[in-house]
């Protein structure tokens, strides 16, 4: 999470909140879960996207100037998803 931009997960499953507003995708409506780290001016993004089932998707962005917070998220991410969605 960041100032304005969060990436939530747990077993229900994926919330992405997006300049205030919440996305609520269950686990049985994820398809595919992908992220994307990439180097900004001032510090790390973290790119993820969900895809569901029904052809939508969803993208959110957190940031972060810490390096190793940027690795601690894609370290929790993995493992949520190995937890929660095996068969990405």
């Amino acid at each position: 999470m960041d100032r304005k931009n969060a990436v939530l997960g747990d077993a229900r499953g994926v919330s992405l909140g997006i300049n205030g507003s919440m996305i609520d995708v269950p686990w049985p409506f994820v398809a595919r879960i992908a992220y994307q780290q990439s180097v900004r001016t001032r510090g790390f993004a973290l790119t993820v996207a969900v895809d569901t089932y029904a052809g939508q998707r969803y993208f959110c962005a957190v940031r972060t100037r810490d390096g190793e917070q940027i690795e601690s998220w894609i370290a929790d991410l993995e493992n949520l998803l190995e937890r929660h969605h095996p068969g990405r």
